[in-house]
């Protein structure tokens, strides 16, 4: 491993730009040393900074211009701007496990259009953004944007298309993803917005009419708000809003709009009980155990009620009406002795 650093602007496949006169490696350190070089090949190496280390001044800048490749193991940034993409119809890929901000100012500042960047990687803001992204075409995010700083570590300032396979996590006093777009037909679709130790949002739509959505939120022990301001929650099968939690209780939400046919019909639930929101009241009558004879399954336990000999031979004649049924028959039959019982009474 060895610090490489820019000892004049220029190209980065020119060995004129670099200290020791050859070009950087995967194993190598790179600094802009506060000159601005231009990233016109594709680049493996160990890391991108434009911060101070021992030989190396702070400042300066990588730019993109053209379609590039990015592989590193960190980027971080300074007081400035590490990283410039200007030009759009190009597409930039960084691979990185982390890129940070560790100043005022972005990590990447993009101004440009019709530009596709994608981000293998995850993304940590302490200071600033660690991307602002102005009039992108798609940006998409294979990991996580964790703000720690009053500014998002995604911030969308013009018209895009923003995706974030990841979660996005506040902090303190600023949201991961910060929508701060005016275009209506921009759009961010996040995973996951999280918000723990009291931080404000993991998302931040606020006053902006682009759409975002967000198909998990996460909600911290201090009870900090995940969302702020106007987002949609994705639905799952256009069923159910998914995976809503609150400390160490995961809760699943329901749209009533959402779930016809995945409840039970009215008959089939106790009378008077209401659900799916409120929108519906069972109907269903369940008789009590006693009315039910003994043995017999009801709700959710079975029958108490016993019929006797007694109970049986014992009934009022009178009160069986029902055609054929022996009160009818009997109802006409006399009521004394018949002569042959009575003398045989008597003998």
């Amino acid at each position: 491993m060895a610090i490489r650093y820019a000892v004049a602007t220029g190209n980065w496949s020119s060995t004129a730009t670099w200290n020791g006169g050859t070009l950087p490696t995967s194993a190598d350190d790179v600094y802009a040393n506060n000159f601005t070089v231009t990233i016109n090949q594709n680049v493996t190496v160990k890391s991108l900074d434009n911060r101070a280390t021992t030989g190396v001044t702070a400042g300066g800048n990588f730019i993109i211009l053209t379609t590039i490749t990015i592989v590193c193991d960190t980027i971080t940034s300074g007081n400035t701007s590490l990283i410039s993409i200007t030009s759009g119809l190009i597409t930039v890929t960084i691979t990185a496990n982390s890129l940070t901000t560790g100043g005022t100012q972005t990590i990447a500042t993009v101004n440009s259009t019709i530009l596709n960047i994608i981000v293998n990687g995850n993304i940590f803001s302490n200071n600033q953004h660690a991307f602002l992204l102005n009039n992108i075409g798609n940006f998409t995010l294979n990991g996580n944007a964790i703000s720690n700083s009053n500014n998002g570590a995604i911030t969308m300032a013009g018209a895009g298309i923003i995706v974030v396979n990841g979660y996005c996590q506040g902090g303190t006093i600023g949201a991961a993803f910060q929508s701060q777009s005016t275009n209506a037909f921009s759009s961010a679709t996040i995973t996951k917005a999280i918000s723990v130790n009291n931080c404000l949002a993991g998302v931040n739509n606020v006053n902006s009419p682009c759409t975002v959505t967000v198909k998990e939120i996460e909600q911290g022990v201090f009870g900090a708000v995940p969302i702020q301001g106007y987002v949609r929650l994705s639905t799952a099968s256009g069923a159910f809003y998914k995976g809503v939690t609150t400390g160490s209780s995961t809760r699943t939400l329901s749209d009533p709009a959402d779930i016809a046919g995945q409840v039970p019909a009215q008959t089939d639930v106790r009378f008077g009980v209401s659900y799916q929101g409120g929108s519906k009241t069972g109907s269903a009558y369940i008789p009590s155990a006693a009315s039910v004879g003994f043995g017999v399954p009801v709700d959710n336990t079975t029958g108490t009620a016993a019929l006797t000999p007694a109970s049986v031979w014992n009934v009022a004649t009178s009160t069986l009406t029902t055609a054929s049924s022996i009160g009818e028959r009997l109802k006409n039959a006399s009521t004394v002795d018949t002569t042959g019982d009575q003398l045989a009474a008597l003998l």
